[in-house]
């Protein structure tokens, strides 16, 4: 009978996540998150700009601005690299920090999602956390997107390229300058229409 009449109450708000160990983290554990999160958004924010500036530079096919751009963005995928195992190392810290005692270490799960660990904090922390975790959701889906684009530019304008260098073989190929008989030009010039 008490089934009953708890299921016919109605419930004011959803229950709060249940942290599945059923441990909570402790203030270092929550600012060891909380500095990892705030160093990812960091990163992906820095990526979105770098990415803008590469969209620039194709557009206004400014050689040196593009070079700058690449060499940026492969400085900012070595610090990726950095970043993942830092990531990876504070998920296994925090997991291995929070296993119940005497737990065999074997057995205890030692990687966790950012989500997962999140809900182990106490509010307010765990609010603070999950809008860190959807501000770094946002901006890495907003970079995935403009990834997308900036590849699709990239494609555009190799392709441009190769079409001007194509015309411009074609062009050296018909005056016969570099056949095995060159002809005979006395005036050296070469009517080049690079421009179509």
């Amino acid at each position: 009978m008490s089934q009953i009449n708890n299921q016919s109450k109605p419930h004011s708000h959803p229950p709060a996540p249940q942290d599945p160990h059923g441990l909570a983290l402790t203030g270092h554990q929550l600012t060891m998150l909380t500095d990892l999160l705030d160093a990812l958004i960091s990163h992906q924010r820095r990526q979105a700009a770098v990415a803008v500036q590469h969209r620039a530079a194709i557009r206004c096919a400014n050689v040196q601005a593009l070079a700058a751009a690449i060499a940026e963005q492969r400085a900012l995928a070595e610090q990726l690299a950095v970043l993942q195992a830092r990531r990876i190392h504070v998920t296994d810290s925090l997991c291995a920090g929070t296993a119940p005692a005497g737990a065999n270490r074997s057995a205890v799960r030692t990687t966790a999602s950012l989500r997962e660990l999140v809900v182990r904090a106490a509010e307010p922390a765990r609010a603070r956390l999950t809008a860190l975790l959807d501000s770094l959701r946002a901006v890495v889906n907003a970079n995935a997107e403009s990834t997308a684009v900036l590849h699709h530019a990239s494609r555009g304008m190799l392709m441009h390229i190769s079409g001007v260098l194509d015309h411009v073989r074609r062009k050296v190929s018909a005056s016969g300058t570099y056949s095995r008989r060159a002809a005979d030009n006395s005036s050296g010039l070469v009517g080049l229409d690079v421009l179509t």
